[in-house]
């Protein structure tokens, strides 16, 4: 109940990524006039973990008991089940039929692998585990550098993963009217984030080294 952004979306994602933006600017604490000497901070681990631990909160752990309480006390009738539309104004959901005047299909959708050869045989994330996981992984290739991937990149990389984001034949601000502020170039390079146009492949290699890489598909 409520959608994707509550639980792995736009909550999870900004919460990270503000947790992530904390870090950076608690590294740059003198610079920014916040302390008169650089402060202790933990090792990515734990602070990922602590992060973690907000984001999941923030999200009701994913879990839409009080959005559904909510909208029931809001005067509105939730059905659970699989609905199909049985005839004019008469829908059927599991055997049980409703009556309706006014339709609306609602959905919602789902993350995309792209159908790239090899790609089965490395570990895959769609946007939904890269916001649920609980483990921090070495490493992590975004596919897809819009906002989306470049949010998620940057959540990432505050914690020490290192990332490489792979974009389109169009560059990271096609998508805006304004080129990226200094601010993101400075992040990059302060997070061992890089990035890096590629063809249409459709084929995909493992390492030389053959660890396992997390491949994140940024689609919506």
């Amino acid at each position: 109940m409520g959608g994707e952004c509550p639980y792995v979306a736009c909550i999870p994602g900004k919460g990270m990524l503000r947790s992530a933006h904390v870090r950076e600017d608690a590294r740059r604490l003198v610079e920014l006039g916040g302390a008169a000497a650089p402060v202790a901070l933990a090792e990515d681990e734990p602070a990922y973990r602590a992060a973690v631990r907000r984001r999941d909160a923030l999200s009701s752990h994913r879990d839409d008991t009080d959005a559904a309480r909510d909208i029931k006390r809001r005067g509105v009738t939730l059905i659970r089940g699989t609905g199909r539309i049985a005839g004019p104004g008469m829908i059927d959901i599991d055997g049980r039929q409703v009556g309706y005047r006014d339709l609306v299909v609602a959905t919602g959708s789902r993350p995309a692998v792209p159908p790239i050869r090899g790609l089965d045989e490395v570990a895959v994330w769609t946007s939904d585990q890269a916001l649920s996981a609980p483990a921090r992984p070495a490493s992590l290739m975004v596919l897809g550098g819009g906002a989306v991937g470049c949010e998620l990149a940057q959540a990432y990389a505050g914690f020490g993963v290192a990332v490489t984001l792979v974009r389109g034949p169009h560059s990271l601000s096609a998508a805006k009217t304004q080129p990226w502020p200094p601010s993101w170039h400075q992040f990059c390079a302060a997070a061992t984030l890089t990035s890096g146009s590629a063809p249409r492949s459709k084929s995909w290699k493992l390492p030389p080294t053959g660890r396992p890489v997390h491949c994140w598909t940024a689609v919506r």
